[in-house]
């Protein structure tokens, strides 16, 4: 590759997949530090809330916290049971057509001698 039209024509066709690149990476990063946070502050919920049976104070928590969720389902049988779905923008997914993804968790908890035990429901 001696010839300089040649390096900037194949600099021209790197150049979209390497952008292409970086926005499957932002975008995946996104993704996961709100699964993470999501289910940092579910399981946090959970400890403060296992004893009270309180649908609207849980839901207070979750306004509290900034989060917005598009369906949550709570249930108090067998522990406390937590269902939420959130909403989040995609940033550069939209070049693709991906306006938003979905995530979900779903924990449940358990009080077994003073112990709050928490597993993926």
């Amino acid at each position: 590759m001696n010839n300089k039209g040649q390096t900037l024509a194949l600099f021209i066709i790197i150049l979209p997949l390497l952008l292409l690149a970086c926005a499957v990476i932002i975008d995946t990063s996104l993704i996961t530090y709100n699964k993470v946070k999501l289910n940092s502050i579910t399981r946090t919920i959970i400890k403060t809330s296992i004893e009270r049976n309180d649908k609207d104070d849980i839901i207070k928590l979750y306004n509290d916290n900034n989060i917005e969720y598009e369906k949550i389902e709570i249930s108090f049988e067998e522990g406390l049971h937590i269902k939420i779905e959130i909403k989040i923008d995609s940033l550069l997914g939209k070049v693709i057509g991906k306006n938003y993804y979905i995530i979900r968790t779903s924990l449940i908890g358990t009080k077994e001698d003073n112990v709050i035990k928490i597993k993926k429901g």
